[in-house]
């Protein structure tokens, strides 16, 4: 990493997280890349495939609030 995107990264995370997600909101918004050939296929194909195995009953739903629950056991909030 540069000097310059350094010092920038470095005061970024001084700021409190309200504003540095929005400034990662901002920057990633800034980008306009395109998408993978094939990817709209393949997540076309995905979900198609959660939806026959939900249907089929071969998935396990959980509530969302022990999904999230999970998750902040895993990758707790800095």
């Amino acid at each position: 990493m540069n000097k310059m995107l350094e010092s920038i990264a470095c005061e970024a995370l001084e700021l409190p997280p309200d504003q540095r997600v929005a400034l990662a909101h901002r920057l990633l918004t800034s980008i306009d890349l395109e998408p993978e050939i094939g990817a709209s296929e393949a997540w076309q194909q995905e979900i198609e495939r959660r939806i026959r195995n939900y249907d089929q009953v071969l998935s396990k739903t959980i509530p969302a609030a022990e999904a999230f629950a999970r998750l902040a056991k895993i990758a707790p909030r800095r």
